[in-house]
């Protein structure tokens, strides 16, 4: 699906009475382009809902922020100038219930575009209308544009570390992979996370895809969310990037804090108890001599 967002209230009818469905297709784009060429494409938006609706398109810088990839839309960095290439013979759109409307789009790469990626998004946001009254918010969704411009560059990256904690004491039972992109094109990481009990039989599995922006380093989780609240695992991750694999096989606890602090301290009575047998012991041989 593709990235909502919710971009602030305004006046309209009460909520439940205009709330719009939307839903954004596809939710990012792949272009190899050379510098100075031009491509069109569409984008298509479904009302699903029983409310008509206008919606505008319009584009923004797209980069990330952190490891987790918290998406930015404000700031303006070398490569994320994609947004700038994109024209819309028109930006304001009116959806009918149930109707299905096919947004057409070009793009442009500038002619002194480098080598490399490209980045930026394509949003869709709903408006309210004129009659509305009282609170509702509007719908943003948000397609992500990755353009790649031949030329000479640098596709480098590696897994960076694999994180599987092998005592865990809340769910869900976690394994993370980090992968960082050392070159100057994106590319795609794939990871596998498979949870077994210890007789081998699969308690749960997952595949991700996950893209890599270059110059990043970006944290792929792997979330088991219901797992018995104690138990004995075994935890296989995997991570494929730019054709190399890294895998890490692991045993993993998973008891909650309290019931350790119990075993621990009946682990110290039990040896309390040891000693002081120990200890008596020497006594009674001597009384009996």
């Amino acid at each position: 699906m593709a990235l909502l967002l919710c971009v602030g209230f305004l006046s309209s009818q009460p909520a439940s009475a205009v709330e719009e469905s939307i839903t954004l297709s596809p939710p990012d784009k792949h272009f190899s382009v050379k510098a100075g060429e031009t491509k069109t494409d569409e984008l298509t938006v479904v009302n699903y809902g029983e409310v008509a609706y206008d919606f505008i398109v319009y584009t923004s810088p797209y980069s990330v922020k952190d490891s987790t990839y918290t998406p930015d839309f404000t700031t303006i960095t070398d490569n994320g100038d994609a947004y700038k290439w994109i024209r819309f013979n028109q930006t304001r759109w009116h959806a009918e219930p149930k109707q299905v409307v096919h947004v057409p789009y070009t793009l442009t790469v500038s002619k002194g575009a480098v080598a490399g990626g490209h980045y930026g998004v394509i949003f869709v946001e709903t408006q309210p209308t004129g009659d509305q009254q009282g609170v509702a918010r509007k719908k943003r969704l948000a397609m992500i544009l990755y353009a790649n411009v031949d030329g000479p560059t640098t596709t480098a990256g590696k897994v960076k570390s694999i994180s599987s904690p092998w005592f865990q004491t809340t769910p869900p039972l976690r394994s993370d992979v980090s992968v960082e992109n050392t070159g100057k094109t994106d590319f795609s990481a794939k990871t596998k996370y498979v949870v077994k009990d210890l007789l081998g039989a699969v308690k749960f599995q997952t595949e991700k895809e996950s893209v890599i922006l270059p110059g990043t380093t970006r944290l792929i989780e792997h979330e088991w969310e219901r797992p018995t609240w104690v138990g004995v695992y075994t935890m296989h991750t995997e991570a494929t990037v730019l054709g190399k694999l890294a895998v890490k096989d692991s045993i993993v606890i998973m008891a909650p804090k309290w019931l350790i602090f119990i075993a621990l301290l009946a682990l110290l009575v039990i040896v309390a108890r040891a000693y002081s047998r120990n200890k008596t012991s020497p006594s009674k041989k001597t009384r009996n001599s």
